[in-house]
């Protein structure tokens, strides 16, 4: 019903020389998929939690010298195909990691020490 006061306010009624605009399919600019319907009722599908709704969460890789010592973000690439974390040989003062993630679920799995990096395995669970 909104839809409709809408587009005759702005015109739909009057001549396109007097309202352009008026032909326009006005909306409230929501996006609507049809994954957000199902085929029964109550017809809305449920709701996603939080905002934004995508699957991304963020993830900090912190070193330390010793796990009861205060940890320190190290920079790290993430390898989507081999789901891993790759970052530089720790200092000599930094022999353990963490990770910190804004969702639960995220641990490191496997732990490759190689030549100049370290290849630690990600699991994140959605």
């Amino acid at each position: 019903m909104v839809d409709i006061a809408l587009r005759v306010v702005m015109g739909v009624l009057l001549d396109e020389n007097v309202a352009p605009s008026g032909k326009l399919p006005f909306t409230d600019g929501a996006y609507v998929d049809a994954r957000f319907f199902s085929e029964s009722f109550p017809y809305l599908a449920s709701p996603l939690r939080g905002s934004p709704n995508d699957k991304s969460i963020r993830i900090t890789l912190e070193a330390s010298n010793e796990v009861t010592q205060s940890f320190q973000p190290v920079n790290a690439i993430y390898d989507r195909a081999s789901q891993s974390l790759t970052t530089a040989q720790p200092q000599s003062s930094q022999g353990f990691f963490r990770l910190q993630s804004d969702a639960p679920g995220a641990e490191l799995t496997t732990i490759e020490v190689q030549t100049d990096s370290v290849k630690l395995g990600l699991k994140a669970s959605e």
